[in-house]
């Protein structure tokens, strides 16, 4: 879940700025991995963090622009993405649970 958030991000915020530019798209793909070693989202090993080590991301684009231009974008829309921000800074989380009869 936490990959689809970034990809629906990074994709919506790139579009929108090529969108301003004038830019017409032909192709935006974004694939994306991470390392998630699942001995520590279940407690099997406590020396492992519950969380990703790693997240990685291709975005892939074809369109009426050139390579400069669209790096210019993909720049200024990882300068802009809320999800990308979130994940690269401490950002104060306050959990709740709510149990109904």
């Amino acid at each position: 879940m936490l990959l689809a958030g970034v990809n629906s991000c990074i994709l919506t915020t790139f579009v929108e700025h090529c969108s301003v530019e004038g830019i017409r798209l032909e192709k935006v793909e974004i694939h994306s991995t991470g390392t998630l070693d699942v001995r520590g989202l279940l407690k099997l090993d406590e020396s492992i963090q519950a969380g990703y080590q790693d997240m990685r991301w291709m975005l892939t684009v074809k369109g009426d622009a050139t390579p400069e231009k669209f790096q210019q974008m993909y720049e200024a829309t990882i300068a802009s993405s809320p999800n990308f921000w979130n994940l690269a800074n401490p950002v104060k989380i306050v959990p709740a649970l709510q149990v109904e009869a």
